[in-house]
């Protein structure tokens, strides 16, 4: 049976010249169970479609993936070869593996991201198995699919040389090249809409922030990115044959392929506008709460840019995740821009009904926790908590959901990873969307500070610092942090905060004794217990007496950290309550030249206020060699970061441009103020 295959590689060319396409055909009837859905009626449609498909050997003496991949990634113009899809390198396709020095089989959605392995499903389909060089597939690990700054040159093996893909040594991160940035996207969403989770099958799920390399978690990163490389680089006649290459033999196919318009209706929170779906200038659900009693509440938020009419809109519902969507509640009135609206049971708590837009009985605000609810606009589906259809597990019960602060849009797809869940009966976060703008000049005690930067060195150098990237000024009188003293006892030695911390600052308290590199930069200095902590003593940032964030663990006489500097790392814009080594970075005793500043990672938080300034400053040309210009007259001041948030460069009353030559190439972020209006905007350095 081998022999046959390869005969039958090298017979096809002469095949495909003799009936011009072997398979072209996309089956009459194929998607016809798709036809008219959205969303994620849509999503399960096509699932039922492809599911159930053919499968093959990782490796065998007979049919194998070996085996398929030489027929769909040929060399055009050499049968006896295969094309690496990163590298572009025509490899002889006989030499499989060849102890290293021949070519290998990629796995475009990482095996390690959902654990699956080469087993047979996941791990053999040849919808996203691609042929690729041996040393370039290991370079691009389980790297999450982003734009990336560093050309990748291959340096060992048989086929070497620098391709058009593109990695970072400062994020893990993989650009593929131009030509098949789409291929590679298309490919990614085909794996989301085949594994549901169905028997030991993964459920694998996009998102929309970067994947540690140590995260086996079956998600992957960039959405946003893939989305734009799809709509950017469209469907190829040798994307099509392979498609139909790999039906041939597993019996289904890339409805992305097929139907590229499919996108957009499934992740259309990602898309730039072009699909049936919701898009960034939709409303969508910020809040969700299904709490004791009557206490259920609806929080919908409004991040277009401008205000927006509700009539339009309505709230629908699906009792017991089965029937038709029922219960409908039309909204009306005018919702501005940074405003939520939120709709409430009127015997919820007082807590709810306080900040309630709307208190009704309506069976809208009779859910239970396996009841889905719809956004609807103009009666098309936008935006969704829970599953159509979906049974009657409780998804959802006893429980505040809470919208993470880097969703700015609708999603017809319920997508867990868009969520933080809060225990039953949390109210602290209703009437204000959880770290983005809240619209205005006012302060909003709704967003969550995190613990930015700890410094526990030698002598006295002990220092704290405390950063708001919510996008909007946070109150901090309902803050406070304390400590536990040599991971034992309770939570002690508490100090109240103050006062108000306007977005993208940092608040630093430090021990009166410290060194004046430290004192220089604080905003309290003081001989509280609070900064003469060790290295394992637990420390806490609280709110409203509710722990938030956390260094160490709690009840843990560990030295987790003695005679260091710790930074948290700039992808990280939400606190976490429990300790996790991997969001900081440690720096040796007594390093201070981070503490001051912090900068958050434009893929989490920069904020509304922020974005909507950056739209009055253009920077250019970005990526930028030597010299950094912009619009919009003198710059009042101009701030440059990097990555970990230290200040590298700064200027003041600077009238078109700057001087970049002397920084490092990588990423960076430029905080610009011009006639009073501050922004953030992230900029490449070659």
């Amino acid at each position: 049976m081998k022999n046959y295959r390869n005969f039958l590689f090298l017979f096809l060319p002469a095949l495909l010249l003799i009936s011009g396409n072997v398979f072209a055909q996309i089956p009459s009837g194929y998607y016809d169970s798709a036809s008219g859905l959205t969303g994620s009626s849509l999503k399960a449609a096509l699932h039922d479609i492809i599911d159930g498909h053919t499968t093959y050997p990782y490796t065998s003496s007979l049919t194998d993936t070996w085996d398929i991949l030489k027929e769909a990634d040929r060399d055009p113009n050499d049968a006896t070869k295969v094309i690496g899809l990163y590298s572009g390198f025509s490899m002889d396709a006989a030499a499989e593996y060849n102890s290293g020095d021949g070519w290998s089989r990629e796995h475009v959605w990482a095996k390690s991201r959902g654990d699956f392995g080469t087993s047979q499903g996941a791990g053999t389909d040849c919808h996203h198995l691609r042929a690729e060089d041996v040393s370039t597939n290991s370079a691009r690990n389980n790297r999450n699919f982003d734009n990336a700054t560093t050309q990748y040159c291959d340096a060992s093996g048989t086929y070497s040389g620098c391709t058009d893909s593109k990695t970072s040594s400062s994020e893990w991160v993989w650009e593929p090249r131009d030509e098949v940035k789409g291929d590679v996207a298309r490919m990614i969403f085909y794996m989301v809409v085949r594994y549901e989770g169905d028997g030991s099958e993964p459920d694998l799920e996009l998102v929309d922030y970067l994947l540690t390399n140590t995260d086996n978690s079956p998600y992957h990163g960039m959405a946003s990115t893939l989305v734009e490389w799809h709509e950017n680089d469209p469907v190829s006649s040798a994307e099509t044959t392979r498609n139909d290459v790999i039906y041939s033999y597993q019996g289904n196919r890339n409805p992305f392929i097929d139907h590229p318009e499919y996108v957009c209706e499934i992740f259309s929170s990602y898309c730039s506008g072009s699909g049936t779906g919701g898009t960034n200038d939709d409303l969508f659900f910020s809040e969700y709460i299904e709490g004791s009693s009557y206490n259920k509440a609806l929080e919908i938020a409004n991040e277009t840019g401008s205000s927006v009419s509700l009539s339009s809109y309505s709230l629908k519902k699906q009792t017991n995740g089965a029937g038709s969507w029922a219960d409908e509640y039309a909204l009306s009135g005018t919702l501005a821009d940074g405003e939520v609206f939120v709709i409430a049971h009127s015997s919820a708590d007082a807590s709810i009904t306080a900040v309630a837009d709307v208190t009704t009985t309506s069976g809208i605000v009779t859910y239970n926790g396996n009841d889905p609810i719809g956004l609807f606009k103009n009666d098309t589906l936008i935006d969704i908590i829970g599953t159509f259809d979906g049974g009657s597990s409780n998804f959802a019960q006893n429980v505040t959901k809470v919208r993470i602060s880097s969703i700015s849009g609708p999603n017809s797809t319920y997508t867990t990873t868009e969520w933080t869940n809060y225990s039953e009966d949390t109210f602290d976060y209703i009437g204000v969307r959880e770290g983005v703008y809240s619209g205005g000049s006012g302060t909003s005690s709704g967003g969550a500070l995190i613990i930015s930067e700890y410094i526990e060195g030698s002598s006295n150098n002990k220092a704290l610092e405390i950063a708001n990237v919510t996008g909007a000024s946070i109150n901090m009188s309902g803050y406070s942090l304390k400590k536990e003293t040599n991971g034992s006892g309770t939570w002690a030695d508490e100090y109240a905060l103050s006062g108000t911390l306007a977005d993208g600052e940092v608040f630093v308290i430090a021990n009166s004794s410290a060194s004046s590199s430290i004192t220089s930069v604080a905003d309290v200095t003081t001989t509280s217990g609070i900064v003469t902590f060790n290295g394992n003593d637990a420390v806490g940032l609280f709110r409203n007496d509710t722990l938030m964030d956390m260094l160490g663990t709690f009840n843990s006489s560990t030295n987790y950290a003695q005679n260091v500097t710790k930074v948290r790392n700039a992808n990280i814009s939400t606190p976490n309550s429990t300790y996790t080594t991997s969001e900081w970075t440690n720096y040796s005793s007594d390093t201070f030249g981070y503490l001051g500043s912090h900068t958050s990672s434009s893929k989490t938080s920069v904020g509304i206020a922020e974005e909507i300034a950056a739209k009055t400053v253009v920077l250019f040309p970005n990526p930028v060699d030597q010299t950094l210009n912009w619009n919009g007259g003198t710059m009042e001041s101009l701030e440059i970061y990097d990555q970990l948030g230290k200040k590298v460069l700064q200027a003041k009353n600077v009238s078109s441009s700057v001087d970049l030559t002397e920084l490092s190439s990588g990423i960076y972020f430029v905080k610009t103020t011009i006639d009073g209006n501050v922004s953030m905007q992230k900029i490449v350095k070659k």
